[in-house]
């Protein structure tokens, strides 16, 4: 994640490792061989590039603005044809998305094709400038929700730049913090949170720089299902066994959906059972921060961690609270 004030050289650098930008001091290298010894053009194609503004031909449809670059390498049609169902599939587009043109798109759908078409040719390197910095809040959480599905599934090198440092803590592995184009601190994403260089990131990082921390910890990381007794439906409820064990209980509407959950209770010596059907939901990478967010607003204790609906296990606010401790 490359991040700093408006010019101090996010962009250029990105440019610079792709040529569209020649450096004209320093040295840049891809797999150990510098990009001056690449051919410009053989070195782009094995380079996807997102941009904001995403770029995507109005005149074409989908599949075409996919299929730009693999057409150049001459790929074949019928594995043409196979990449672009690949890709659809991977962000999230239904096949029928293929005949659609720009126009007929939202902005996060463009932006889902944008991604698409810089995966096409399935380059080693992928250059991401502000990706989502136009797309409102609401479908901006989505993409990065859906960004580091894919990132999983890929596992590309990705260069990314934005303006956001939550935006940065939240995808990224390793952060650059850049100012009037000099490089001001460069290193993991714990070691930058914990240990800021000086004012300038300090103050880039906020001063709940320590909070954001949990940012780093994602829901898969932590979901169980420890705490738990699974069952099929309100019938098989056994008070004995749920006053012992204090344990929340899940129903499920089949087999891996959630429809609620049971909880004992014990508030001035008066025992009962509540059922609650609204619960606490955040997806498989979710990050601790946006779970206690969560908990907080609707007052809960226990979040339940979810993957397109499918119950992966709950996260406790005792177990966050403990990660929070931990950091100290």
């Amino acid at each position: 994640m490359i991040i700093g004030p408006s010019g101090c050289g996010k962009t250029t650098t990105l440019r610079m490792i792709n040529r569209l930008v020649e450096p004209s001091n320093g040295e840049i290298f891809i797999n150990n061989k510098n990009i001056l010894d690449y051919n410009p053009v053989a070195l782009r194609r094995n380079i996807g590039y997102v941009i904001q503004e995403i770029g995507l031909f109005p005149h074409y449809n989908v599949e075409e603005n996919i299929t730009v670059v693999p057409k150049l390498l001459k790929w074949g049609k019928d594995k043409i044809k196979k990449r672009v169902d690949e890709l659809l599939d991977l962000v999230s587009l239904n096949p029928e998305y293929k005949q659609k043109y720009p126009h007929q798109l939202s902005g996060g759908e463009k932006q889902r094709v944008g991604l698409a078409r810089a995966l096409a040719s399935d380059p080693e390197i992928l250059l991401m400038d502000e990706p989502f910095g136009a797309i409102d809040p609401i479908n901006r959480t989505k993409l990065h929700e859906s960004f580091m599905e894919i990132q999983k599934k890929i596992k590309k090198t990705i260069v990314f730049v934005t303006h956001d440092i939550n935006e940065a803590i939240k995808l990224g592995d390793n952060l650059v913090i850049l100012k009037k184009g000099m490089l001001v601190q460069n290193g993991k994403l714990k070691t930058v949170l914990n240990n800021p260089k000086n004012n300038f990131v300090k103050s880039l990082l906020g001063e709940d720089r320590n909070l954001k921390g949990l940012v780093l910890k994602k829901s898969y990381d932590f979901a169980n299902k420890k705490y738990l007794k699974i069952i099929k439906n309100k019938n098989e409820i056994d008070k004995t066994f749920l006053k012992k064990d204090k344990r929340n209980l899940i129903i499920l509407k089949d087999k891996k959906r959630i429809k609620g959950y049971f909880k004992y209770q014990n508030k001035n010596n008066e025992e009962k059972i509540k059922y609650y059907s609204n619960i606490v939901k955040a997806g498989k990478y979710s990050n601790l921060r946006e779970i206690l967010s969560k908990m907080m607003e609707f007052g809960e204790d226990v979040a339940f961690i979810c993957s397109k609906d499918i119950f992966l296990g709950v996260i406790r606010l005792a177990d966050i609270l403990k990660e929070m401790g931990s950091n100290l």
